[in-house]
């Protein structure tokens, strides 16, 4: 009995899996079919403010980052619920004096992690952002790459990358 149990979590586990992987990717696939629409109806103004190796950049990375949330963490994020609720349930019927020290100690452990998850969520933004930028600028100079050679102009297209890299040494 025990062993038809495993083989049936584990079928489960895999079903679970396969569909939120499955759905993941159908939402990123639409994100980027909708982003795509919206960005060929802009004016050419947006186009002249902003790189297009930027904004390609942005197309792919940041719908993978949302593909990562809305599959597996959506996931372990549900089922982690889930489980905490049964668990702090069994903890209440078995010891309901031991169950309110522990339920009283939750809000002092969460509270600090929300506070450095906000913190890690903006560095995360601005890594980002640093990324596309320097991929917008590397797309457009290698796209370019005689145009900038005809000119000798080498030393000048790699210095703002050079830049961003001591600054952030």
């Amino acid at each position: 009995m025990l062993m038809m149990l495993a083989i049936i979590l584990a079928l489960a586990s895999a079903a679970r899996y396969y569909f939120v992987i499955t759905l993941g990717e159908r939402i990123v696939s639409d994100l980027r079919r909708d982003v795509f629409d919206h960005v060929t109806r802009l004016s050419p103004s947006f186009f002249d403010v902003n790189q297009s190796g930027e904004i390609v950049s942005r197309l792919t990375a940041d719908t993978t980052q949302i593909k990562s949330a809305v599959g597996a963490t959506a996931s372990v994020a549900l089922r982690n619920t889930i489980l905490c609720l049964r668990a702090i349930g069994m903890m209440v019927y078995t010891s309901p004096k031991l169950s309110s020290l522990v339920i009283a100690a939750i809000p002092v452990i969460v509270f600090p992690l929300v506070g450095f998850g906000r913190s890690v969520r903006r560095r995360s933004r601005e890594a980002q952002d640093t990324l596309a930028t320097a991929s917008a600028y590397a797309g457009e100079a290698i796209s370019a790459a005689r145009t900038v050679q005809a000119f000798n102009g080498e030393a000048m297209a790699q210095a703002p990358l050079r830049r961003r890299r001591r600054k952030r040494l």
